[in-house]
């Protein structure tokens, strides 16, 4: 709250952040945002994997001062802890619209060729859930149970 209401606060861009820190700040941030409120709950809960606007994540990270890579990463954990892998079409959906961004953002480095693209982007994507936000995920539900016991 202080540091959205201070105007000399800013927001801090870290290069190639150690792993442990990376959980740290997606941690902070994922509760931050679940604080705020700033993803509504019928978006999270709808089904629908559809990217964040540019004009809506831009407000969001000025808001919360946090960059908008970070406000993406906090709404992608958010979406993937709301979807339950038996549903095939939304965890269809969440890996596609993931994948897309990942694309966009790496498509200079990534390969000419379609299969090994795709190979690419799958083991990019499988990266990401599994060393970065799935920790995230359970350092929050661990948390949660931690602070909804001492109640």
């Amino acid at each position: 709250k202080l540091a959205e209401e201070r105007r000399n606060v800013f927001e801090v861009t870290v290069e190639d952040p150690a792993p442990g820190f990376q959980t740290l700040r997606d941690l902070t941030d994922t509760f931050l945002c679940m604080e705020k409120l700033v993803f509504s709950s019928e978006l999270l809960k709808s089904g629908k994997m559809c990217p964040l606007e540019a004009e809506e994540r831009g407000k969001i990270a000025s808001r919360l001062k946090i960059t908008k890579g970070q406000v993406e990463a906090a709404y992608e954990i958010l979406l993937l802890d709301e979807i339950k892998l038996s549903e095939e079409k939304a965890t269809k959906g969440y890996r596609l619209m993931v994948k897309r961004r990942l694309f966009s953002r790496n498509e200079s480095r990534l390969s000419s060729d379609g299969e090994e693209r795709k190979e690419e982007l799958q083991e990019m994507f499988r990266q990401l859930v599994e060393e970065r936000y799935r920790p995230v995920l359970q350092r929050m539900h661990r948390l949660r149970n931690i602070s909804g016991s001492g109640s």
